[in-house]
């Protein structure tokens, strides 16, 4: 598995993804490489799509979730009872 690009670049040569930071907590994963609060705030903003908070995510999940918007997914405007209001034609 590999990290998202914009996350990557931050990386320590040799680090991946298999290593101590797959289970790392998010937050301290990215106080670690960001120091603008501000920064991690943007960086960690699909945290609600997993359901926890950076302090108790594994940065794992943050970056399979954040690569998936990376690479072109979306989420429907008004949430996802948008999708069961859609007609399949």
């Amino acid at each position: 598995m590999a990290m998202p690009p914009a996350i990557g670049l931050h990386a320590s040569d040799g680090e991946s993804l298999d290593g101590r930071s797959s289970l790392e907590v998010t937050q301290q994963y990215l106080e670690r490489r960001f120091g603008d609060p501000q920064l991690r705030a943007v960086v960690t903003s699909q945290w609600a799509d997993y359901g926890l908070p950076p302090g108790l995510s594994a940065f794992a999940t943050h970056a399979v979730i954040a690569s998936h918007y990376l690479n072109g997914a979306w989420y429907p405007d008004g949430g996802a009872g948008e999708i069961a209001k859609q007609r399949v034609l």
